[in-house]
C-alpha cells in the first residue's frame, strides 16, 4: 500500500511539474509575440521622405538601384553592391544615391541584420536549381526552414511572394511579413528553448530547480531580445543545448545510438550559424571523462565530429560545392565575416564581456552565477557541469578575445552562455536549499525580480517600435519641424551628418532631397570647418557616443530621444535595435572660432527660446 501511495505521490508531482512548464512556456510564447511585429518597411514614412513632392515609384527605385541585377551576381548575400567610402562628401547628391537609401526604407527593418537572410533566399533561382544561398555565416538550417515557412505562407495566403522586386519597393508591408514569418521560425526555438533549460537542470538537480531555471530563461533580457529577431543566434544556442543533453546521455549510457545522437545535434548547432561550431568541444571533453582506453576514446571524438560534419554539409552542402568549384564566391561571404573578429585589447574585451553578460541575464542573477558556477563544480555532478562549461566558457572567451570594440549587440553571442549560467544558478540553489532555506529563497526571489525587470524593459523597446511610439518616429518627427522646406534656396538647405549610410536603423526617415546628407569619416578630416554639416545624428547603445569620438568635441546636443534622462531601471537596451537611443547634435561653433573673436562671442550667446 505505502509503495502504491510514494507512486501516486510521484506520478502527481511529475503532472504537476509538467503543468507548470505548460504555463511557463505559454508565457514565454506571450512574451515573444507581443511585439513581434516591430521596425517593419511601410509606406507609411513616404511623407517623411519625400515631403509634399510625389513619393518614387517601385520601378524608378529598382532602375536607379539595379535592384534585378543583384540576385544574379556571384557575390557573398550580405557584400555591400555599392560600398561607399566615409570621406565626409554627400551621400544624397544624385537620383541614384537617394534611391539606394529609399530601398533601405522600403524593404530594410530596424534590425540591420535581418535583410541578408531574405537577400539570401532572393537570390536562390529553384527555377534553375539554384539553391545557393551566397550566405555562409548563417547556416543553411536557419535559410533554407524560412525559405520553405515563406512558401507555405504564400500557400495558405499569410504572405504574398512574388519575382518582382519592384512590386514589393510599392508594396512595403507585404514585404514586412516576410519579417514576421522569420522572426516566428525564432520563437518556435525559443519555446523549445525554455524546455531544453529544463531537461538540463532536471539531470543537474531536480524538475523544481528545472522550473526555476526555465522561468528564468523565459524572462531574460537576451531571450525576450534574441526572440524578436529574425537572427540564427537564438536557434544554434537552444541547439547547443540540446548537444549537451546528448552529451550527459552518452555519459551515462554510451552507445553507438548515442554517440551518433551527439554528432548529430554539434552538427545542427554547427549547421544553424557558424558560431555554432564550439558545441563541438563536448566531444573531447566527454572521451577524456570516461574511464575508457585512449583508442576508445579517440574514436568517440572522431566518429562524432564525422556525424557532426556530416549533418553539417548536408545542411549547407552549397559551402562544400563552393569550396571545390567556386571560391571566390565562399570567400566573398566568409571575407566579409571574419574581418569582424580580430583580437584586439583582451582586457577591454573582458569587461566589455562581463557587461554583455550582466546585461544580458540581469545583473544580480548574472553575479550570483559566479557562486552558483563554484557551488556546480564542487558538486558530485561536477562532470555534467564541466561538460556544459566548456562550450560555454569558450564563447565567453572568443568575447573576450575580439569583443572590445563591439557595439552592445555583440551581447548576442553570450546568449548560449547566458543560458547555461542561468541552469547554474537554479541548481546550485537546489543544492544549498536544505542548507540554508531562508538566504537562498531570498536570492531567487530577488533574482526573478531582477530578471522580470530588466525582460520588460526589452520587451516595452519593442512594443513601442511595433506601435511608432518609438525614438526613430520622435527624432522624425523633429527633424520634419526644424528642417527648412524642400524648395528652400541653396543658402539655407540643412546639411546633416551621419556616422553610417543612411538606414531606417539607423537614421530617423527625414526629406533626403531638402538636405545634403554627409557621411562622417571615421578619423577626423584635415579640412575644417567646411567639411562639418550643420547638425548630426547619432544613433547608439546610449545617447553619448563612446569616449575618443573625434567629432564630439566639435558638437552640442539639441535634442535626445528618448528626451528623459534614463535611470537604473530604465536603462537603455544595449543589445537590442528597438526604440534605440538618438541624439541629434548642432554644430557648436565656439569650438571651431579662434578665442576673441566677435564670431566666437556671438556663438556663446545664450540662445533664444527656439526649442532649441
Amino acid at each position: 500500500m505505502w509503495v502504491g501511495a510514494r507512486r501516486a505521490f510521484r506520478t502527481s508531482n511529475k503532472m504537476k511539474h509538467r503543468l507548470i512548464l505548460a504555463g511557463i512556456v505559454a508565457v514565454t510564447l506571450i512574451i515573444d509575440l507581443v511585439g513581434i511585429g516591430w521596425g517593419l518597411p511601410s509606406r507609411s514614412a513616404d511623407r517623411l521622405l519625400f515631403g509634399d513632392a510625389e513619393p518614387w515609384s517601385g520601378a524608378r527605385i529598382a532602375e536607379l538601384t539595379d535592384a534585378e541585377v543583384r540576385r544574379d551576381l556571384e557575390r557573398g548575400a550580405d557584400v555591400d553592391l555599392n560600398p561607399r567610402e566615409r570621406s565626409g562628401a554627400s551621400s544624397t547628391a544624385t537620383d541614384a544615391e537617394r534611391a539606394e537609401v529609399y530601398r533601405r526604407y522600403r524593404l530594410f527593418s530596424h534590425q540591420p541584420d535581418e535583410m541578408i537572410t531574405l537577400m539570401a533566399i532572393a537570390s536562390m533561382h529553384p527555377g534553375r536549381f539554384d539553391f545557393d544561398p551566397k550566405l555562409y555565416q548563417y547556416g543553411g538550417l536557419f535559410i533554407y526552414p524560412v525559405a520553405a515557412l515563406l512558401k507555405a505562407g504564400s500557400v495558405v495566403g499569410a504572405v504574398e511572394l512574388r519575382n518582382d522586386v519592384t512590386w514589393y519597393l510599392d508594396h512595403p508591408e507585404a514585404f514586412a511579413r516576410f519579417y514576421v514569418v522569420a522572426r516566428l521560425y525564432v520563437v518556435a526555438f525559443a519555446l523549445a528553448g525554455v524546455i531544453a533549460v529544463y531537461l538540463l537542470t532536471c539531470r543537474l538537480a531536480n524538475p523544481t530547480a528545472g522550473l526555476v531555471a526555465a522561468g528564468f530563461v523565459a524572462l531574460m533580457p537576451i531571450t525576450v531580445n534574441m526572440a524578436h529577431e529574425a537572427k540564427p543566434h537564438l536557434p544554434a544556442a537552444v541547439l547547443m543545448l540540446y548537444a549537451v543533453l546528448a552529451a550527459l546521455r552518452y555519459v551515462d549510457r554510451p552507445s553507438a545510438r548515442s554517440l551518433v545522437l551527439l554528432g548529430v545535434t554539434c552538427g545542427l548547432s554547427f549547421g544553424m550559424v557558424l558560431s555554432g561550431w564550439v558545441i563541438f568541444l563536448v566531444l573531447p571533453v566527454v572521451a577524456l571523462l570516461r574511464h575508457e582506453r585512449w583508442s576508445r576514446r579517440v574514436s568517440t571524438v572522431l566518429i562524432g565530429g564525422l556525424v557532426g560534419a556530416v549533418v553539417y554539409a548536408i545542411s549547407n552542402p552549397y559551402v562544400v560545392i563552393n569550396a571545390l568549384t567556386n571560391r571566390a564566391l565562399l570567400m566573398s561571404n566568409l571575407d566579409n565575416s571574419t574581418a569582424m573578429y580580430r583580437v584586439v585589447s583582451p582586457g577591454v574585451g573582458l569587461v566589455r564581456t562581463a557587461g554583455h553578460v550582466a546585461e544580458g541575464m540581469s545583473p544580480l542573477l548574472a553575479v550570483t552565477s559566479i557562486a552558483a558556477v563554484v557551488v556546480m563544480v564542487s558538486s558530485r555532478h561536477w562532470r555534467s557541469v564541466v561538460i556544459a562549461l566548456t562550450p560555454a566558457g569558450v564563447v565567453l572567451l572568443n568575447m573576450v578575445l575580439v569583443g572590445a570594440p563591439k557595439p552592445g549587440e555583440f551581447g548576442r553571442f553570450a546568449v548560449f552562455a547566458d543560458m547555461i549560467l542561468a541552469v547554474m544558478v537554479a541548481a546550485a540553489a537546489a543544492q544549498l536549499w536544505w542548507y540554508a532555506k531562508g538566504p537562498v529563497t531570498a536570492i531567487l526571489v530577488l533574482c526573478t525580480l531582477g530578471v522580470a525587470v530588466d525582460g520588460w524593459r526589452y520587451e516595452r523597446g519593442f512594443l513601442r517600435d511595433a506601435s511608432d511610439g518609438h525614438t526613430r518616429a520622435a527624432a522624425a518627427a523633429w527633424l520634419a519641424e526644424n528642417l527648412p522646406a524642400c524648395d528652400a534656396p541653396p543658402s539655407h538647405r540643412a546639411s546633416i551628418g551621419v556616422l553610417n549610410d543612411p538606414a531606417p536603423y539607423l537614421t530617423p526617415a527625414l526629406n533626403f532631397a531638402a538636405c545634403d546628407v554627409i557621411v562622417l569619416p571615421p578619423d577626423r578630416p584635415t579640412a575644417m570647418p567646411s567639411t562639418l554639416p550643420t547638425l548630426l545624428i547619432h544613433t547608439g547603445d546610449r545617447n553619448e557616443p563612446p569616449p575618443g569620438t573625434w567629432w564630439r568635441g566639435f558638437y552640442q546636443p539639441v535634442r535626445q530621444f528618448p528626451a528623459t534622462a534614463p535611470r537604473f531601471w530604465n536603462r537603455p537596451t544595449v543589445i537590442s535595435w528597438a526604440d534605440k537611443p538618438i541624439t541629434i547634435y548642432r554644430l557648436a561653433l565656439d569650438q571651431l572660432l579662434p578665442r576673441g573673436s566677435v564670431g566666437r562671442k556671438i556663438a556663446t550667446r545664450p540662445a533664444g527660446n527656439d526649442g532649441s
